[in-house]
């Protein structure tokens, strides 16, 4: 008997399937990746990955064998999330703003000694003396159709009382002091007499060819106030940051605020809010002169004394010009 023969195997041909096809295709294969930004931190890492994030395209971190880390992305997003982190290095290269470095001059001590001594040694004189006053008080007539410029000077040792004396003396002091430690004793005390008889200059010559009389400390002392409000600014500019991307100007509106809250007098018809703000105005230049020419510097002693005798000197010759007139009525 036969025996019976084997059964032929059902095998597909070369190249095909057994299902009758052709092979299954091989498995997708992940996308190349490309590393497009080094950081130092992992941290700072994330940063540029979040950008790229923001964009639709994933990204990885790996470490380096340098110890830094890398953002690594799909190669076919690569340019676009290169693109978009040199976009945001660039705008965000004045971030986080620097913090400005306050000079600790030497205390103004001597500036506010000075200033107490001025006030009060004015107001004796003003009290034992019956036309003292009226020499030297500010008169916008007298000093533009008389030339009597010096009674820009003179008026800021003038009070009405003691009550305006003690107010601006306290007030005085306390921002000058801080005027001294910003910007050196010497150079405070020059801005605040220059800036406070420029302020009696632009209030005389707002109300010229009217009579306007005014007479009071308080213009320096918001010319003093009118510093310390520039000078973030004039130091931001001497880092050369743009001005309208800092806090600089926070002081400046803080300054602003003073001025309208302690400056308007809050209706006292007696108050001169005109040479508040004159006096705040035409230190803003000054103090941001100031800061951009030398904020943050310390200065030698001997430059601190000549600038302080700068700033006396004009009150000398305006007081000697008021007692000339007074000796000649």
């Amino acid at each position: 008997m036969d025996a019976p023969s084997p059964i032929p195997e059902n095998r597909p041909p070369a190249g095909e399937s057994e299902s009758g096809g052709k092979p299954p295709p091989a498995a997708p294969t992940a996308p190349p990746a490309v590393a497009v930004r080094r950081a130092p931190s992992a941290r700072r890492a994330h940063e540029y990955g979040l950008v790229a994030l923001s964009q639709g395209i994933s990204y990885s971190i790996e470490p380096t064998a340098e110890g830094e880390f890398q953002v690594v992305v799909d190669a076919h997003a690569a340019e676009r999330a290169a693109r978009q982190m040199d976009y945001y290095d660039h705008e965000s290269r004045y971030w986080p703003p620097a913090p400005l470095r306050v000079p600790d001059h030497a205390h103004g001590g001597w500036a506010v000694a000075g200033w107490a001594a001025l006030l009060l040694g004015g107001y004796a004189w003003q009290m034992s003396e019956a036309g003292w006053r009226e020499a030297a008080l500010s008169d916008s007539t007298r000093i533009f159709a008389e030339g009597e410029f010096w009674r820009a000077w003179t008026a800021l040792l003038l009070h009405a009382d003691g009550a305006h004396l003690g107010a601006n003396l306290v007030f005085g002091a306390f921002f000058l002091y801080w005027a001294a430690r910003s910007f050196g004793p010497g150079a405070a005390w020059l801005a605040v007499w220059l800036a406070g008889a420029g302020g009696n200059l632009l209030n005389a010559l707002f109300y010229y060819p009217e009579i306007h009389r005014s007479l009071g400390a308080s213009t320096a002392v918001f010319a003093a106030i009118g510093l310390l409000a520039a000078y973030p600014l004039g130091c931001s500019a001497r880092l050369r940051k743009p001005l309208f991307r800092n806090t600089g100007w926070i002081p400046l509106v803080g300054g602003a605020l003073l001025l309208g809250w302690f400056g308007s007098g809050q209706g006292d018809a007696r108050t001169d809010v005109t040479a508040h703000l004159a006096g705040f105005l035409a230190a803003l230049p000054l103090g941001f002169f100031l800061a951009w020419y030398g904020g943050g510097k310390q200065r030698p002693p001997a430059r601190e004394w000549m600038w302080a005798a700068m700033g006396t000197l004009p009150l000398i010759w305006a007081l000697w010009q008021a007692a000339r007139l007074m000796g000649a009525g």
